[in-house]
C-alpha cells in the first residue's frame, strides 16, 4: 500500500485540474488511471506454505484538484474473458492506519483456482464526478511461474560491531522474483504493470525487534536482488524477524538471530608473499576492562602476538589460508579474520557473484561500500575516491554479439574484436581460459593512454556476451608506480565466479536445428536432371534476435558419397541446394545432401538416390479389371529400359480419386492395387527422369446371369445364331467365349453364329456352351442344336 501511495501522488499531477462538478457528473477516463489498473496479476490458490493471503488489494481512492478522495460507491463487472473468474474482483473498506476511511479494491485469492484471463471494468463514483477505467487480470500457474521464492534458509549469525560496513553489517534473507518471465507470459507491454505497482516487485520486510537505535536496515538492490541489510551499531543479541510481501500478501515470519559482539578485530582479508599486514582489537565497551590474546593459524606464514603482525616469505605461495584469532579475557566468543596469500589489486578480496540476464552470474568483489548500482546499461561498484593512493573501478554488462557465439571460435574472434577495440590499450597479458567448458578471455595492461592499469574478462555465450572491467588508477597526486596493478591473477579470481545457464539463453542449441527436405519429397534422381532441396530452423523467428553479420538463413550445403564420403563424380550442388546429375552418371549412387548453418554449427542430411538416365517406362499388364464387392488386388510391375537401371522413385499417380487404392514399392518399381469404388480411371506412372506410361485400371460390377436364345433352322450347310444376353445390364465386362462339344468336321462356332458342315447326319445334336468371363468365376450357359 505504501508504494502505491507514490503512484497516486503522481495521479494527482496528473489529474489535479478536473472542472468543477455540474448538475451532470463528468466521467473520466484516465489513460493514468487505466494504466495503473492495467494488467492485475495474481496466481491460483496453490500458493506456497510460507505465503498467508486471502487477497491482495489495491487501493481504490482517487486525487481530485490536489485532494484525495474516497469513492461514494464502487462497482467493478466483467467485461469479457473467463467466467469463472466473475466476483474474483472485490472491493473492501477499512480504515488505514490514519484512521482515515479507506477503499480497497482487492483479487479474492479463493477465486483463482486455475489459469486464467479476464478484463473488468472498474466504475468509481464521487460526490461530483465518477472515473471509469478497465483492468485484466491475468490468473498463472504459481508452480510455472513462481512471484518469489526464498533463497536461503534463516541462520544464527556471529558479528562483530567495526568501524567498516563489511564488518558490521548482514545480509538477510534474499527473494527472487521472475517478472520478466511473467511478463512475456502475458505478453505484457513494455512498462505495464504485472504483479507490482511500481519498481521490480521485491519482496521485504525491515521489522526489527530490538532496541531503538540498536541497528538500522538498509536496501541492498541488486546485492542480491531484493535482499535487506542491517548495520549493528552496538554489541548484543538481536530476534530479526524476516518476511515477504507483494502488495498486502505476506509470507510466513522467519527469524535470524545476531550475535553482535561488542569487541571486533580488524585487519586484511590478504598478506602479499614478501609483505606484511598487521591486525588489532577494538572493544566498544572500555568499561569492560578486557585484554585479548592474539593467534595464528596456518601453515608458512610469521607471527607477532605483540603488534599483530603477519608476514609472508617471498616464496609463500598464493592461495595459502590463515587465520587471526582474538580471545577475550573474560571467556566470551573469540573475534577472528580469516586470510589467504594472495597477490594482485584483489587481494584479501572476497569475491561474491550477481546473477544478470540471459543465464549469465558476474563475478561481484566487494570492493565497493555503497553496493552495486545499475547506470546506463552497467553494473558498476567503485570505491571512494579518497581512499588509498588509487581509485578502484569494477562494472560489469552484458552487450549483443554479432554472432551466436555457442561456437567457440566465434566466441574467440569476437573476444580479440572486443580487445580491438580499445584502441589505446596496451596489452601486457592475455590468457584463454575454460568457464563451464567454454573459452573465456582474460587481458591485463594498460589503458586510458597510459593513465591506469586495466583487467578484462571477456566471456560470451549464445547471442550475448558479458564483460567484466576492473580498473585501478593513481588518486591524490600519485603516480602509476604509486599504486596497485591488476593482475592476471585478479582476472583470474573474477573468472572462477562466472558461471552460466544455457538453458536462459535467448537463442538455444535446439532452435538452431535443421531439416533438409527434397521437393516433393522426392528419394531419387535420374542422371541429367535437378533436384532442389530446403532447409529450415526449428525456431525460424528467433534468428531476428541476431545481428547482421551473418544471413540468420544462411546455410551452406554439400553432397557426399554414402557410402566412401567423398565427393561424387558428376553429381553437384549448388549455394542455392539445388543437386545434379550430369548425363555422364551411368551407375546408381547413393549420395548424402546436408546443410550446415554457419552460424548456429548445427547439420541435417537427407539421403538420395541417383540412376542412369531412362530411355523408356511401360507397366505390365497394362489393364486391370476389378470387381465391385470382391476382395481382389492385382501387382503391377514397372518395367525399365534398359533393364540395368533399377525402378527407384516411381510414382503411380491416378487420374481420380476414390476409384483404386495404390501402394507402391519403391525399391521394387511395383504397385499393390486394390478397387475402392466403381469406375475408370487412368494412372500415370512415372520415372525421376519424366518418361511415362499409363496403365488403365477399371472398377466394374461383375456378371452374375447368363440367358442363350437360339435362332435359325439347323440343317446342314445353315448357320444358326445363338444370342447370349448377360445379367445385370450394368456388367462392366461383356466378353463371352464360345465353344462346341463337336468336331470342326460337324460344325464351327465364331461369335455365337455356329456353322453346319454340309456333311453333317441329320440328327446330330450340337452342344453351344457360352462362358462369360466378367465376374470372378466364370458364369456359363449352353443350348443345344439337332441337325435336321
Amino acid at each position: 500500500m505504501k508504494r502505491f501511495a507514490v503512484i497516486l501522488l503522481a495521479l494527482a499531477l496528473v489529474l489535479g485540474c478536473v472542472l468543477p462538478a455540474s448538475a451532470a457528473k463528468k466521467v473520466i477516463h484516465s489513460d493514468a488511471v487505466n494504466q495503473l489498473f492495467k494488467g492485475w496479476f495474481y496466481v491460483p490458490s496453490t500458493l506456497p506454505d510460507w505465503v498467508d493471503a486471502d487477497t491482495v488489494d489495491y487501493d481504490a481512492g482517487y486525487y481530485y484538484n490536489g485532494e484525495r478522495r474516497v469513492p461514494d460507491s464502487w462497482e467493478v463487472t466483467l467485461v469479457s474473458g473467463d467466467e469463472w473468474l466473475n466476483g474474483a474482483l472485490i472491493l473492501t473498506e477499512r480504515t488505514n492506519s490514519n484512521g482515515n476511511r479507506q477503499v480497497d479494491l482487492a483479487v479474492d485469492n479463493s477465486k483463482l483456482t486455475k489459469p486464467g484471463h479476464a478484463v473488468f471494468k472498474y466504475v468509481r463514483e464521487f460526490s461530483d464526478f465518477i472515473v471509469e477505467a478497465e483492468g485484466e487480470l491475468w490468473v498463472l500457474s504459481w508452480d510455472e511461474y513462481p512471484l518469489a521464492e526464498w533463497l536461503d534458509e534463516p541462520v544464527e549469525y556471529n558479528t562483530s560491531v567495526g568501524e567498516t560496513a563489511a564488518g558490521a553489517q548482514i545480509v538477510a534473507c534474499a527473494a527472487v522474483t521472475h517478472k520478466e518471465e511473467i511478463a512475456k507470459a502475458i505478453n505484457a507491454q513494455a512498462g505495464r504493470q504485472v504483479f507490482d505497482t511500481y519498481g521490480e516487485g521485491f519482496m521485504f520486510s525491515n521489522t526489527q525487534d530490538m532496541e531503538n537505535g540498536a541497528i538500522s536496515s538498509y536496501f541492498t538492490g541488486e546485492q542480491p536482488n531484493g535482499s535487506i541489510g542491517y548495520t549493528f551499531n552496538q554489541g548484543g543479541s538481536y530476534l530479526i524477524p524476516l518476511g515477504m510481501w507483494f502488495m498486502n500478501v505476506e509470507s510466513e515470519t522467519r527469524y535470524v538471530t545476531v550475535n553482535v559482539l561488542p569487541y571486533y578485530l580488524s585487519g586484511p582479508a590478504g598478506v602479499r608473499p614478501g609483505e606484511t599486514v598487521y591486525y588489532s582489537v577494538a572493544d566498544t565497551d572500555e568499561e569492560a576492562g578486557r585484554t585479548f590474546t592474539l593467534s595464528l593459524e596456518g601453515e608458512g606464514l610469521s607471527f607477532d602476538a605483540e603488534t599483530g603482525e603477519v608476514t609472508a616469505p617471498a616464496d609463500a605461495v598464493p592461495g595459502t589460508p590463515y587465520t587471526v584469532i582474538a580471545t577475550p579475557s573474560d571467556g566470551g566468543p573469540v573475534a577472528s579474520i580469516q586470510g589467504m596469500v594472495d597477490t594482485g589489486l584483489l587481494s584479501g578480496v572476497e569475491i561474491g557473484t550477481i546473477g544478470l540476464e540471459d543465464g549469465f552470474t558476474a563475478p561481484l568483489p566487494s570492493l565497493a561500500q555503497t553496493g552495486l548500482d545499475y547506470w546506463s546499461g552497467c553494473y558498476y561498484s567503485q570505491t571512494e575516491k579518497d581512499v588509498g593512493p588509487n581509485r578502484i573501478v569494477y562494472d560489469v554488462r552484458l552487450v549483443g554479439n554479432d554472432e551466436y557465439a555457442e561456437n567457440p571460435e566465434n566466441a574467440v574472434e569476437d573476444y580479440d574484436t572486443y580487445v580491438a577495440s580499445f584502441k589505446d590499450l596496451k596489452i601486457t597479458e592475455s590468457k584463454d581460459v575454460e568457464i563451464d567448458g567454454h573459452p573465456a578471455r582474460l587481458v591485463v595492461g594498460i589503458g586510458g593512454n597510459g593513465s591506469n592499469y586495466v583487467g578484462f574478462l571477456i566471456y560470451t555465450r549464445s547471442n550475448q556476451g558479458m564483460v567484466a572491467r576492473l580498473f585501478s588508477t593513481p588518486q591524490n597526486g600519485t603516480t602509476m608506480d604509486d599504486v596497485e596493478k591488476v593482475t592476471m591473477q585478479d582476472m583470474e579470481k573474477l573468472a572462477d565466479a562466472m558461471s552460466y545457464d544455457a538453458t536462459k539463453a535467448q537463442i538455444l542449441p535446439e532452435d538452431g536445428a535443421l531439416t533438409v527436405t527434397a521437393k516433393d519429397g522426392a528419394t531419387a534422381l535420374t542422371a541429367g536432371k535437378t533436384l532442389a532441396f530446403t532447409a529450415s530452423f526449428a525456431s525460424p523467428e528467433k534468428l531476428k534476435l541476431l545481428n547482421k553479420k551473418y544471413k540468420p538463413d544462411q546455410v551452406a550445403w554439400s553432397v557426399t558419397d554414402a557410402e566412401t564420403g567423398e565427393a561424387p563424380e558428376g553429381i553437384t550442388i549448388d549455394a542455392k541446394g539445388v543437386l545434379k546429375a550430369d548425363k555422364s552418371v551411368a551407375a546408381v549412387k547413393k549420395v548424402t545432401v546436408t546443410a550446415s548453418s554457419p552460424v548456429f554449427m548445427t547439420s541435417a542430411s537427407a539421403q538420395v538416390t541417383v540412376i542412369p538416365a531412362v530411355k523408356k517406362i511401360s507397366v505390365e499388364p497394362a489393364e486391370l479389371f476389378f470387381y465391385v464387392g470382391t476382395e481382389a488386388s492385382a501387382e503391377v510391375k514397372a518395367v525399365l529400359d534398359p533393364d540395368t537401371v533399377p525402378p527407384l522413385g516411381v510414382t503411380w499417380t491416378p487420374a481420380k480419386a476414390g476409384i483404386v487404392e495404390i501402394t507402391p514399392n519403391e525399391e521394387t518399381g511395383t504397385a499393390a492395387f486394390k478397387p475402392l469404388a466403381a469406375g475408370k480411371t487412368t494412372v500415370a506412372v512415372k520415372e525421376p527422369g519424366g518418361k511415362n506410361a499409363k496403365l488403365t485400371v477399371s472398377v466394374v460390377d461383375p456378371v452374375t446371369g447368363l440367358e442363350l436364345a437360339v435362332s435359325g433352322k439347323p440343317k446342314p450347310g445353315a448357320t444358326v445364331t445363338v444370342k447370349e444376353t448377360l445379367q445385370p445390364k450394368t456388367a462392366g465386362n461383356k466378353n463371352v467365349e464360345w465353344t462346341l462339344d463337336v468336331s470342326e468336321d460337324i460344325a464351327t462356332v465364331s461369335k455365337g453364329k455356329v456353322k453346319i458342315s454340309k456333311d453333317a447326319p441329320a440328327g446330330t445334336v450340337i452342344t453351344v456352351t457360352c462362358t462369360a468371363v466378367g465376374a470372378p468365376e466364370p458364369v456359363i450357359a449352353t443350348a443345344q442344336i439337332t441337325v435336321e
